[in-house]
């Protein structure tokens, strides 16, 4: 597995996996109400780093930078349980100065379980 900084060619398939795994993981909201166009916007303004296996997108962390805040950290379902995102977020702190602060849903079980 290889972590980058993301590119732009890169959000159109970051923004499908976004799309797929909140409407697989928040059930308890209506699954239309998740749209393509919400990465692009929740991102803006955020260091995003790309997880690849093989040239193969698997997950995404942004950051924050200015009140370093991890903000997404999103694992396709079928790359979960592999490491990837203890990957991604040994990969933020390294590379993030000072400390960080994230949030995690009270309903967000998986989440919580990480």
């Amino acid at each position: 597995m290889k972590i980058r900084r993301a590119e732009l060619r890169d959000y159109p398939v970051l923004a499908d996996l976004y799309l797929e795994v909140r409407r697989e993981t928040f059930s308890w909201v209506p699954a239309e109400s998740f749209k393509f166009e919400d990465f692009h916007r929740d991102t803006q303004g955020e260091l995003v780093w790309l997880a690849e296996s093989g040239a193969q997108p698997v997950g995404f962390a942004s950051v924050y930078l200015q009140s370093a805040f991890l903000h997404s950290l999103y694992i396709d379902r079928k790359a979960q349980g592999r490491g990837i995102g203890s990957a991604l977020l040994a990969h933020v702190i390294r590379t993030t100065r000072g400390r960080m602060t994230l949030k995690c849903l009270t309903f967000n079980r998986l989440a919580q379980a990480f």
